[in-house]
């Protein structure tokens, strides 16, 4: 086991594919349909999922493939996963992928590109995506913040990080610029802004399901101590409504294997 997969482990048990499950919103399909209207891609035959998690980035991946296959190193969260007639699921790595040669004609990677090894990630990647083929890459980023709540971003710096850090995942990031170095070309890129209203409920199942808070509760005890901490922190929050917007920014990025041919689009945001 390598340092980075040591990191992780924390995602592979049942009770993370549980948490997981209650705190994680479908945001997927936004992302996806503005791939879609910014390139002319035609729905591709066969897709595949890379870090697939419960499988709702796999079954939104049906936006743009037939058929799609999820992979996760985690068992339990496939067990988990989103069912759907023409999506399959596996238990599989980036980094050592189990499928023949150009068996995919598109792989998305969502909320998982700073946990892969890009050097054995992304030969891997390039070696499954048949020629010309599209890796798409896109995230959800929480930014701490409210649209309805100014005091949330500094309980969010001061209360929450300070309790439960981002854990350290043992190896830089992978960026932008690896996809260069092992023949990909960027031919899309988009950043979004993206808020998301949770309940309160909705945002405490949301904490309990991230790195920061599975790190640091491994066990049942752990677990209900968290919880009743972030009722009690975030309950100011909702005296005076039932929900709150929390500020996103999405990022998507999509490399074309092969050729770039005329396959471009500007950069956006809004």
């Amino acid at each position: 086991m390598n340092e980075r997969t040591a990191k992780m482990r924390f995602f592979e048990t049942d009770d993370a594919s549980k948490r997981y499950v209650a705190g994680r919103t479908f945001f997927h399909p936004l992302a996806l349909a503005r791939v879609k209207s910014a390139l002319p891609m035609n729905v591709l035959s066969d897709g595949l999922d890379v870090g697939c998690g419960t499988g709702l980035s796999t079954v939104a991946l049906l936006a743009l493939a037939r058929k799609v296959i999820g992979i996760d190193r985690s068992r339990a969260m496939i067990s988990r996963a989103a069912q759907h007639e023409n999506v399959t699921y596996q238990v599989a790595t980036a980094e050592q992928l189990i499928f023949d040669d150009g068996s995919f004609d598109l792989v998305s990677m969502c909320q998982v590109f700073h946990w892969i090894e890009p050097g054995l990630a992304l030969p891997e990647l390039s070696r499954v995506l048949r020629s010309p083929g599209y890796l798409i890459v896109y995230d959800n980023y929480f930014l701490g913040r409210s649209t309805d709540e100014n005091q949330f971003e500094d309980w969010f710096l001061h209360g929450f990080l300070e309790r439960y850090p981002t854990p350290d995942r043992g190896l830089p990031s992978a960026s932008r610029e690896d996809l260069a170095t092992f023949g990909f070309h960027l031919v899309y890129e988009d950043s979004y802004a993206n808020d998301i209203a949770f309940t309160q409920s909705q945002l405490v199942n949301y904490f309990l399901s991230i790195s920061n808070v599975i790190a640091q509760t491994g066990d049942e005890i752990g677990v209900h101590e968290a919880r009743s901490w972030l009722v009690a922190q975030t309950a100011p929050f909702f005296e005076k409504q039932p929900s709150i917007k929390i500020c996103h920014r999405s990022p998507i990025m999509v490399a074309k294997k092969g050729s770039v041919g005329s396959v471009f689009a500007a950069s956006c945001a809004d």
